[in-house]
């Protein structure tokens, strides 16, 4: 893994690494990932942690939008986006 992140690093890209899920992924431009870390929570389910994930993005842009839909991309990294 720190070989990764050196190299990665040494291209121009800022690492981060999380302790669980999803993959290796490197960004497109203007594609901000957005990791929701909830302390204290041992049993949550995936569903709930994707609503958690989706009120969260609908309160960080209320004073700019309202249109905000969370809907499955096919083919995308992740099984979701926003």
């Amino acid at each position: 893994m720190e070989k990764g992140v050196r190299q990665l690093q040494y291209l121009g890209y800022h690492v981060v690494v999380r302790n669980s899920g999803g993959l290796a992924v490197v960004l497109d431009d203007g594609v901000l990932n957005i990791s929701l870390v909830l302390p204290d929570v041992r049993h949550i389910s995936i569903h709930d942690c994707y609503e958690a994930m989706v009120s969260l993005i609908k309160s960080m842009l209320s004073d700019v939008t309202n249109d905000i839909e969370a809907y499955e991309i096919v083919g995308s990294y992740c099984p979701g986006g926003l």
